[in-house]
């Protein structure tokens, strides 16, 4: 936390972290402490750092990040934190998840005008006894891309003007809704599974699901005609599939051209 606390604009650093457990100054019960991170938000305003753990043995990071810089990358790390958000992404901060294991209570991820990239990572709860509510929260124009990812920590809720982008990940809502959104949030799925103990998607009405599977036992599409509202979301007519029993795509939901299908090779000669 010293170093970062003197960086200031376009860093360009690479911090590396060894083997072990950084905490906030409490020692977790059977494992080995390293002195360095004291806060228990490791507040990050500098663009372009790496944090980086080292290839000896896992890195775990027992704080919670606020992240205002960008380009921030947090790679091979988890980032496991018992007393609230992972990491939260304010005011244009731009983070980016490699590799890495996101842990927190209530909320794991925070975005209030802040992007999210989270890459071959994974979202969970910190504590088994109280799973979070919340995988991912996006307010004001935020914006998650996620990519063979697995998102196990409840609900996405999206808020008005912010964007949702899957593509080849598992989203494990459990006990609670898959998706929630708010007016003009916008929800893009591409090749996922979105499965869960509860509902599927509520008040969705702007986005497209493409090549995806949802599992759930009610509402996996929402409740027409809230779906079909602000544009609309949109299925994709053959690369999609409701797995339980009695549920289907509406017809007015569904693409009139699949964007999976490979075009047909021309058996004509260009003249």
């Amino acid at each position: 936390s010293a170093v970062l606390s003197q960086l200031k604009g376009d860093a360009g650093v690479d911090i590396v972290l060894g083997a072990g457990s950084w905490t906030d100054g409490d020692e977790p019960p059977g494992e080995k402490s390293r002195s360095g991170l004291r806060s228990t938000s490791l507040v990050i305003r500098c663009n372009d750092v790496r944090l980086i753990a080292k290839g000896d043995g896992p890195v775990r990071l027992h704080t919670g990040l606020r992240v205002y810089g960008k380009n921030v990358v947090l790679q091979d790390l988890i980032v496991d934190h018992a007393k609230g958000q992972a990491i939260t992404v304010l005011d244009g901060g731009h983070v980016i998840a490699l590799r890495s294991e996101l842990r927190g209570v209530g909320t794991v991820l925070h975005l209030q005008d802040g992007t999210a990239e989270i890459i071959e990572s994974e979202l969970a709860g910190a504590d088994p006894a109280n799973p979070p509510a919340t995988a991912v929260r996006l307010i004001l124009k935020s914006r998650l891309f996620g990519r063979a990812s697995l998102f196990d920590a409840g609900s996405i809720f999206i808020s008005s003007g912010t964007e949702v982008w899957l593509d080849r990940c598992v989203l494990d809502g459990r006990s609670r809704m898959l998706v929630q959104a708010q007016d003009t949030g916008r929800l893009y799925v591409r090749e996922s599974l979105l499965r869960g103990e509860g509902s599927g998607l509520f008040r969705v009405s702007s986005g497209l699901l493409v090549g995806s599977v949802i599992d759930v036992p009610r509402d996996p599409l929402g409740r027409l005609p809230q779906s079909l509202q602000d544009g609309g979301l949109r299925v994709s007519p053959r690369f999609f599939h409701l797995v339980q029993e009695g549920q289907d795509v509406p017809a007015a939901m569904q693409l009139d051209v699949e964007p999976l299908a490979v075009p047909a090779a021309s058996s004509g000669r260009a003249r």
